[in-house]
């Protein structure tokens, strides 16, 4: 049997059992199982790349997980169960598991750093940055990771479905991750390295994902230009139910199933620092603390 069969063979046999798990569950319970963090990785974006190390995050920075997102079947679900509800109901579920979650991710964030206070100590220079569990636990509750990726899906959706009254909860995200930027950006409180590695892969603070959010939802008698510089990533996502998503394509001999349907899901791309801050700085409702 030759190697791409085989491989075949693996990448299918993990997504019936990723869709069998998900496709019996409620638009409820789909909400609270987005943080179950493997269905993130697997497929996955791809290999995950080494990202541009240093403080600020360089602009590529979070592009990776923006795909991560898009690959996760649970959020192909989402996405086609709550564009057929009314926009206000949609944004109620959607702002509701956003806040629980968030809370859920700040007790969470704070207990990892707690645990890894020396890790994190500004006087010092670790040999590696933070490590995260990328695997589900059976028994115990979601990972750091899972609850982060759960709350840039929720956002991620909001706007791309312009659920507007999502708008407030959206904003919620986006103080806590500037909040999280600012900290961890902060020599005399967190180690470079440390610092880095936490904002770039434990944090709340991906810009594309919280661009795209606000821009969604701040509804368009608000609206105001994309930061100069930035572009949209459109991607032609599958059916829920399909053969083989674009993502899983990656992985195999075979090309995405569009029979069953496609949705278009974007998100800004490229946006630096300063972009970020603009769009803070424009957004009503007084989003502060960058």
């Amino acid at each position: 049997m030759g190697s791409c069969v085989v491989r075949d063979m693996l990448v299918l046999s993990t997504n019936q059992g990723c869709f069998e798990q998900s496709k019996g569950e409620s638009l409820n319970d789909s909400l609270r199982n987005l943080s179950r963090v493997r269905a993130f990785f697997w497929p996955g974006a791809g290999i995950s790349p080494s990202p541009v190390a240093g403080l600020p995050l360089h602009k590529t920075v979070g592009s990776w997980d923006a795909d991560a997102v898009l690959s996760n079947r649970r959020f192909l679900k989402l996405l086609e169960e709550l564009r057929r509800l009314p926009k206000e109901e949609a944004a109620k579920k959607v702002s509701e598991c956003i806040r629980e979650s968030l809370a859920q991710y700040k007790q969470a964030a704070a207990k990892y750093e707690a645990e890894h206070e020396s890790l994190f100590r500004p006087d010092m220079e670790p040999r590696v940055g933070c490590v995260f569990q990328i695997s589900d636990r059976p028994d115990g509750p979601p990972t750091l990771v899972g609850r982060r990726f759960a709350i840039l899906a929720l956002v991620l959706l909001a706007g791309n479905l312009e659920l507007n009254d999502s708008y407030p909860a959206v904003c919620e995200v986006v103080k806590e991750a500037c909040a999280q930027r600012r900290h961890f950006s902060d020599p005399n409180c967190v180690n470079k390295r440390a610092g880095f590695s936490m904002l770039a892969r434990g944090a709340l603070y991906n810009r594309q994902i919280l661009t795209t959010g606000l821009l969604g939802t701040v509804g368009k008698a608000k609206a105001f230009p994309a930061p100069v510089g930035s572009r949209r990533v459109i991607r032609k996502l599958t059916a829920f139910n399909a053969g083989v998503t674009p993502y899983e394509s990656f992985l195999m001999s075979a090309p995405p199933d569009y029979s069953r349907g496609t949705f278009d899901v974007s998100y800004l791309d490229m946006i630096d620092d300063p972009g970020f801050d603009l769009v803070v700085r424009e957004t009503p409702g007084g989003i502060s603390g960058n």
